[in-house]
């Protein structure tokens, strides 16, 4: 279980391959875990992505790879994204939300459904600057 929660804690957010000399937006993004009842203390990940400045869709999913999680259904209005998240295996669904409390940052959750559980991550973003190569 621990190790799906890492893997769900990576995937929210990640960057991909590189792109012909596109300049993008560096966030920094923290993933907190909560798994409704139990006691399990997930600790927090941050990461950076570089990702092109419209948000014009969902970011690849990432984390562990043998999950086979995919981002579809993409919608941006205003200052909400949102997105579906299917995963395999273990079999998940998952629903995500961000929306941009300024230019600078963001939160959200994405809320993720197995069998017999549910998992919310729990996510914060801060611009930290530019990059190359956007996703």
């Amino acid at each position: 279980m621990r190790n799906m929660t890492t893997a769900l804690l990576c995937f929210a957010l990640a960057p991909v391959g590189a792109q012909a000399q596109e300049k993008g937006i560096l966030w920094e993004q923290s993933s907190q875990a909560e798994i409704p009842g139990t006691t399990m203390n997930v600790p927090a990940i941050t990461m950076q992505h570089c990702m092109k400045e419209d948000w014009a869709s969902a970011p690849e999913a990432a984390g562990d790879p043998s999950q086979h999680c995919k981002n579809t259904d993409f919608k941006r209005e205003g200052d909400k994204l949102t997105w579906a998240v299917v995963c395999e295996n273990p079999p998940m669904t998952g629903a995500a939300e961000l929306t941009f409390d300024s230019a600078e940052s963001y939160a959200g959750t994405v809320q993720f459904k197995t069998a017999d559980k549910s998992i919310r991550v729990n996510l914060t973003g801060k611009k930290i600057g530019t990059c190359d190569n956007p996703e």
